[in-house]
């Protein structure tokens, strides 16, 4: 399609297909496919896997890169020293600069219930800040736990805002005393 076209050179991340049979559509899941309706379809192959624009906002291609960058992205990655994962953590995106990180281990009972609750937050923050979690029992994250001075009880929480134009990175603890760290664990154990 002409449309698809004139966006793709735009997002090199998201491939853009169009196609006009219902049955490709609906193989890929796209609600409006039975219809034969237009519409335009994010597929991801992480957490939430379908994003529909609606179809009032099919007009303008500046409508569909902006749902495309909206949605584009993970809603919550974990912190991982694997090279594709990594990638992601620092490719340029909405709420780029800002990165919350939940500090959890994932052999306790909250695991779960934390990440849900993470993923909660970051769909209602979603191009506010960049959402991850990092388990403590993985050994190769123990030079962030060291930087980020992680030593309170978990789930701990940081907030890394990055100033790339003058060259600052702040690191912020969130308040954690005993009563948040209770809340916390009691939204994951509600989540979960």
């Amino acid at each position: 399609s002409l449309l698809a076209a004139s966006i793709s050179p735009k997002m090199k991340r998201v491939r853009f297909v169009a196609t006009t049979s219902p049955e490709v559509a609906a193989t890929a899941g796209m609600p409006g496919a039975a219809a034969g309706k237009p519409q335009v379809v994010l597929l991801k192959p992480y957490d939430e896997k379908l994003h529909e624009l609606p179809s009032d906002h099919l007009q303008l291609p500046e409508e569909i890169v902006s749902f495309a960058e909206t949605f584009a992205w993970p809603l919550v990655l974990e912190f991982s020293q694997e090279k594709e994962k990594k990638k992601l953590l620092f490719e340029r995106r909405p709420g780029f600069d800002r990165h919350f990180i939940c500090f959890v281990d994932s052999s306790k009972e909250h695991f779960a219930g934390a990440k849900k609750a993470l993923a909660q937050l970051a769909e209602q923050y979603r191009t506010d800040a960049f959402f991850i979690w990092l388990d403590v029992s993985n050994a190769a994250n123990k030079p962030v736990l060291e930087e980020l001075q992680v030593t309170e009880a978990l789930p701990a929480l940081r907030l890394v805002v990055s100033d790339a134009k003058h060259g600052k990175l702040e690191k912020c603890k969130l308040d954690q005393d005993e009563e948040t760290s209770a809340r916390l664990q009691g939204m994951s154990q509600e989540a979960g």
